[in-house]
């Protein structure tokens, strides 16, 4: 339910929201998380609004609301709250910034930036997939992501590599080798907008030395480089 989710104030009445203050919070659901919005009215003076729209501008995923919003009334002193499920319909830009619109009545039409997406709500449960479709895929696509170098050394144990661990993270080991002090990694993974991503790592004496993202959808290069050193980072 929504009383153990974790609110965070994304719009303040007192100071530009002319009234109207706005909290949000994202709920993992299947097969797409949903977004919890919490409105009320303080620091305007005003007794009533009308919240006529809610909607999701571009971010990299397509994040948009599956449903309507259905107008209502809010009264001072007293919140009122909805649970939108969210889909992948909206055009794309390269950020995982989701910035908000809300059109109230008298405030106007009012943007602000959502709570950040915990980007494992943003993966589909660790997917299947035949090496031999793995390797044609791969080769076939352009890097989208590469380990910067500017980035501190990313240190893994052996424990963040094993299939089980990294399935919990909803991803797939598809291929590993060893040789010696080196281990290389062949991983797969499923946005939920339906993008595949295939990603190759070297891992030296426990130390992340090498990757690279390929993926069909160049917005998610980023987006997924970025989960992938976190998911390996012990």
């Amino acid at each position: 339910g929504s009383s153990n989710l974790d609110y965070m104030v994304v719009l303040d009445g007192g100071s530009a929201g002319g009234g109207l203050t706005v909290a949000m919070a994202w709920e993992p659901a299947t097969p797409m998380p949903r977004l919890h919005t919490r409105f009320s009215l303080d620091g305007g003076g005003r007794p009533s609004a009308k919240v006529v729209k809610l909607q999701l501008n571009t971010s990299c995923w397509g994040l948009g609301f599956a449903q309507e919003l259905q107008p209502f009334e809010l009264v001072a002193g007293k919140s009122h709250d909805v649970a939108l499920a969210v889909n992948c319909a909206n055009p794309q830009r390269a950020t995982s910034e989701v910035q908000v619109a809300v059109q109230a009545e008298p405030m106007g039409v009012l943007f602000f930036v959502a709570p950040p997406v915990p980007p494992a709500m943003m993966l589909c449960p660790a997917p299947a997939i035949d090496p031999h479709e793995y390797a044609a895929a791969f080769q076939g696509l352009e890097v989208a992501w590469t380990l910067p170098g500017t980035t501190a050394a990313v240190r893994t144990t052996p424990a963040r590599l094993a299939p089980a661990a990294l399935k919990m993270r909803g991803i797939t080991l598809v291929h590993r080798q060893d040789d010696g002090d080196l281990a290389g990694l062949h991983l797969h993974a499923k946005c939920i907008n339906g993008a595949k991503l295939y990603a190759e790592v070297t891992v030296e004496a426990g130390v992340v030395v090498l990757a690279h993202v390929k993926t069909p959808d160049d917005m998610l290069g980023d987006f997924f480089g970025s989960y992938l050193l976190d998911a390996l980072h012990a």
